[in-house]
């Protein structure tokens, strides 16, 4: 993202913190684009979606999945 938008800007304003690392912070705490956009639209009372997160912060934010060992009796 280039510009932020009028909405990223209102978000931040209303969050109190920058939106970059609140997203970093939740996805580090394992939630996803739709639990954070809920969580943010709550917070802020602004409404925002889980795609409009993903664009704003594809590769910005290490979205990783948590993988464990499985041990192999319990796969099938």
């Amino acid at each position: 993202m280039n510009e932020p938008t009028t909405k990223y800007l209102l978000l931040e304003a209303r969050l109190g913190q920058k939106l970059t690392d609140y997203v970093a912070g939740q996805i580090g705490a394992g939630a996803g684009w739709k639990a954070i956009a809920a969580d943010l639209s709550k917070r802020t009372d602004v409404p925002v979606s889980r795609e409009s997160l993903r664009v704003w912060f594809s590769g910005r934010v290490q979205t990783t999945a948590v993988i464990t060992d499985v041990p192999a009796e319990s796969v099938a």
